[in-house]
């Protein structure tokens, strides 16, 4: 219950905040009031009964919603100045309320149906990342994270696969080489299929879009979903949850293979071929042989343990440089830093990547 006195000064203060900006930028009603925080950014106060409603909102140039990543300083500004006055309010009613007793209550946006909004509580008790709703994937696990609070028990969220004790050994690869195993899933994500996993996994569908035009290929646009998921769903804990996206995007088959998956196998069938000197080192010309027949040659620095940090350094300290030239560098400082660049690991990584044909040139070749 709040009284009518306080709903004024929320206004007031609202109004105080922005005493320098344009008249245009405050709009008062009887029981709502308007305030545009900066340019497509704004907060609304409503009073319904003894009940205060407080929404913000962020569109985008073309004035459509935005994802709930873009609330984080829209919905700081106005969370701030509302628990400002309220603990004032609070502590001079009742000097013994505790500070975070205050009167008020959170809803975040569910997912993009219209005025769907979720609770803590209801997002605490979510077994999946889908609004309880409208059965829709939630617009940004992350900012609700970030404004809720994530679960003690990560793992409760999913049902159907969790109920199982999974340790992270069950993922050989996770273990062996994990960017890689992200780029291998990657790599079974054809056409727009990486739009349903990206919000299978609390992407916004519109940064997906956005972002598929950032990348030169298909197969580095999902790699780069995956990537920055698992930045803040670390490997072994959010493994259930990638499995489950999985399987919401009908890659049933994905989920049993990925249990078992491992990198030996390519080491396996690379040892099996008739290497002449398969410990030897690389030579330079072995890299330029590489790297001019190699189209994704970032799949195969993954595969050889390269981090993505590197990777990406490489590529920006290259930047505007041919493809193939970039590809030599960085094997070149590959096998510069690693006593393991040996033909064998090369050959390997080429059997990842499914190049069999220029694997059995570069057999011909040393055995010259």
């Amino acid at each position: 219950f709040l009284p009518p006195a306080i709903y004024n000064r929320m206004v007031a203060a609202f109004i105080s905040m922005f005493e320098n900006s344009s008249p245009l930028s405050t709009q008062l009603f009887n029981d709502c009031a308007i305030f545009e925080l900066s340019r497509s950014r704004w907060t609304m106060l409503c009073k319904e009964g003894h009940e205060i409603l407080v929404f913000t909102y962020i569109s985008d140039r073309r004035g459509k919603a935005a994802d709930l990543k873009a609330f984080r300083g829209v919905y700081s500004i106005t969370l701030d100045c509302l628990r400002d006055l309220l603990k004032i309010y609070s502590a001079f009613q009742n000097p013994a309320l505790r500070q975070n007793d205050l009167p008020f209550e959170i809803h975040c946006q569910g997912c993009r149906s219209p005025l769907c909004y979720i609770s803590k509580e209801v997002f605490h008790g979510l077994s999946r990342y889908q609004c309880p709703h409208h059965g829709d994937y939630l617009c940004s696990v992350e900012v609700l994270e970030e404004i809720f609070g994530i679960r003690e028990i990560e793992a409760d969220r999913d049902p159907v696969i969790s109920t199982e004790n999974h340790s992270s050994d069950e993922i050989p690869a996770i273990k062996e080489n994990k960017e890689c195993f992200l780029d291998y899933i990657a790599s079974r994500f054809p056409g727009t299929d990486c739009v349903f996993l990206a919000a299978a996994l609390g992407f916004g569908l519109h940064l997906v879009e956005k972002q598929r035009h950032e990348f030169a290929s298909q197969h580095e646009l999902v790699f780069n979903i995956l990537y920055n998921w698992e930045k803040s769903h670390p490997f072994p804990h959010s493994k259930n949850l990638l499995l489950q996206a999985l399987e919401n995007t009908e890659h049933r088959e994905m989920v049993e293979e990925m249990k078992t998956f491992s990198f030996k196998k390519y080491w396996d069938s690379a040892s099996l071929l008739d290497i002449s000197g398969p410990e030897e080192q690389t030579s330079d010309k072995d890299l330029v042989i590489v790297s001019k027949n190699v189209k994704h040659f970032k799949r195969l620095l993954r595969f050889l343990k390269v981090p993505q940090e590197d990777i990406d350094d490489c590529e920006r300290e290259l930047k505007g440089e041919a493809a193939d030239y970039i590809s030599l560098i960085s094997l070149s400082r590959w096998k510069s830093l690693n006593s393991n660049a040996t033909r064998l690991n090369l050959c390997a990584a080429l059997l990842y990547m499914e190049l069999r044909d220029l694997v059995d040139r570069l057999v011909t070749q040393w055995k010259v």
